[in-house]
């Protein structure tokens, strides 16, 4: 059973009034001198940085312009989540909370454990993050381990 869709306004007379009206894009481009190509931001490219808008959070913020980069990833409790995919993403994905909760109090001394537990995670994964960017050797080593695969794993997969 099909149904009828009906545009709107298509009496000749107004349709051709209402283009009148309106300046195309074509049109637009052509007043101003410029071409789509220099509309278009290289792919490559992060987007301009966002306007942050009246009641919304600086992160809601940030994750929209980020959000493309996003890889899909499984979490140690099989459920789906996303990340930027870089080496301290992928070892924090190995890592359980309670083994992440650890570290992060005694190499830092700070302790989410009042959280629930995705943002505990969360927080102590921008913890580790930030000291890796400062080239933290503890830290790197620490992630270097949780990405290696341990030998004990790999003998008792055989």
């Amino acid at each position: 059973m099909s149904r009828n869709h009906t545009k709107r306004n298509t009496n000749p007379t107004n349709t051709t009034e209402a283009a009148a009206e309106h300046t195309t894009f074509q049109q637009a481009l052509a007043e101003s001198g410029e071409t789509i190509e220099e509309l278009q931001a290289p792919a490559d490219e992060a987007p301009a940085k966002k306007e942050r808008k009246v009641g919304t959070s600086n992160l809601a913020t940030t994750i929209s312009r980020f959000r493309h980069t996003y890889q899909p990833a499984i979490g140690l409790g099989g459920k789906a989540t996303a990340n930027n995919g870089d080496f301290v993403a992928k070892a924090l994905l190995l890592v359980p909370l309670v083994e992440l909760r650890a570290f992060v109090l005694v190499a830092f001394g700070k302790d989410y454990s009042e959280r629930n537990p995705g943002h505990e995670r969360m927080c102590a994964g921008n913890v580790v993050r930030a000291a890796a960017k400062k080239g933290d050797t503890r830290v790197l080593t620490q992630l270097a381990i949780w990405a290696t695969p341990a030998a004990s794993e790999d003998d008792s997969a055989e």
